[in-house]
């Protein structure tokens, strides 16, 4: 399987890639293309962490208002067989 790089300027970037890190072409694609995957990664990670985060802010403001004069008895809404009203 083979892949046909049509910029020049991107195949002198892998050139001197592969140079710099004493590594194959391959190797170094790899390397190049493992790392950007890493890197995209730990950015998804770091924004599903905030957003939780803002989620549990909401929940805890939520769980701050109280339930006072809540319930969540129902018994006025049916009759005695367990039939609606």
């Amino acid at each position: 399987m083979g892949i046909n790089v049509k910029r020049q300027d991107v195949v002198d970037d892998v050139h001197l890639l592969a140079s710099k890190l004493g590594l194959g072409i391959t190797d170094a694609i790899k390397d190049a293309v493992s790392e950007r995957l890493a890197s995209i990664e730990r950015k998804r990670q770091i924004e599903v962490k905030r957003k939780l985060a803002a989620i549990e802010k909401v929940q805890e403001e939520f769980r701050m208002l109280g339930t006072d004069g809540m319930t969540s008895n129902c018994d006025d809404l049916y009759d005695e067989d367990g039939l609606p009203v």
